[in-house]
């Protein structure tokens, strides 16, 4: 049996992989050449970072505000308590650190004495998860459903084959509760500095070239996770006794360090329109244009050829055997 045709299930992140670059994706997913972990256990890289801020946030939201309705009043109180002592998100922040960082038993609550970088690192994520709660001020009531949450669907290919797509959902909530507007948003949490830029169709989503000048992989991996949201799997509470679980789901990119104007909005947008029900918008043509990327990277036809841009080369951990 063809490599090829053992493949059983990808994530969003291989689709993105290979549109930036084919013999990337070979490497990793084809010859089983898996990316190496060579972060020193004590450094913060920006990986890691994520991981802590991810890590630190749904820690936030299980620990310290209501399961139910969230309001305004429960994020002041959190915001009002830092800084005063082990509590809130200074101990959300510590517990991140044990378990991201130093690799320690999850729920580990016991204070690990960190260096000058650690501890501004760690200042900067305090910054952050503030700045989240501010953000999600705008949006009370509102409810969280869940942090980390896995999804998957199964789609059939042209010529009959199946395959599962999976991932993991940052953040899952409910929000315009008691609105017309009411609806779940699938919620990609991005640290980095560098944004997504809108497209004018679709399609523009799945051309290799805008992965690099203008990060269409965020859109892409948010936009198939709303679609793979198996709403029948949400736990019972707020969705099944709000709206039977038939609400609209968006995709929500949620830049954390351009997030704090009044009117800012993580949700999606193509051609200058808010994607605000992913199934009944783009669902079908989205899932045209993914079976034919799918096709062509299990094709036995197509060679897995190297990026035409180098620039993607710098950091890739397969340089060594291309260059």
């Amino acid at each position: 049996m063809r490599v090829l045709d053992s493949i059983q299930r990808l994530s969003p992140t291989a689709i993105n992989r290979y549109l930036r670059c084919p013999l990337q994706f070979f490497y990793n997913y084809v010859a089983g050449l898996k990316d190496l972990d060579d972060t020193d256990e004590d450094q913060i890289d920006n990986r890691v970072f994520g991981n802590i801020f991810h890590r630190a946030a749904q820690l936030m939201y299980e620990q310290l505000l209501p399961h139910d309705i969230i309001t305004k009043e429960d994020i002041d109180r959190v915001l009002n308590e830092h800084g005063k002592g082990k509590t809130g998100i200074d101990a959300v922040l510590t517990q991140a650190f044990n378990e991201e960082l130093f690799h320690l038993p999850e729920g580990t609550t016991k204070t690990h004495l960190l260096n000058g970088l650690q501890l501004i690192n760690r200042e900067v994520i305090a910054t952050y998860l503030r700045q989240l709660l501010l953000i999600d001020k705008s949006l009370v009531p509102f409810r969280v459903i869940g942090h980390e949450m896995d999804v998957q669907q199964s789609i059939t290919l042209e010529n009959g084959r199946k395959l599962n797509l999976y991932g993991r959902i940052d953040r899952l909530d409910e929000v315009g509760i008691d609105t017309p507007q009411h609806h779940l948003r699938v919620v990609d949490y991005k640290t980095g500095s560098k944004q997504n830029k809108e497209v004018k169709e679709l399609a523009d989503i799945f051309l290799p070239n805008n992965v690099t000048t203008k990060h269409t992989d965020y859109q892409l991996q948010a936009m198939a996770y709303a679609l793979m949201l198996d709403q029948s799997a949400l736990p019972q509470g707020g969705v099944a006794k709000a709206a039977g679980n038939s609400l609209p789901v968006s995709p929500a990119l949620l830049f954390i360090q351009h997030a704090g104007t009044d009117d800012y909005s993580p949700v999606i947008s193509i051609g200058g329109v808010p994607v605000t029900d992913m199934v009944n918008q783009h669902g079908d043509h989205f899932m045209v244009h993914l079976k034919e990327l799918l096709n062509e990277m299990l094709s036995s036809e197509k060679p897995f050829e190297p990026t035409p841009d180098t620039t993607r080369c710098t950091y890739c951990p397969y340089r060594a055997l291309c260059w």
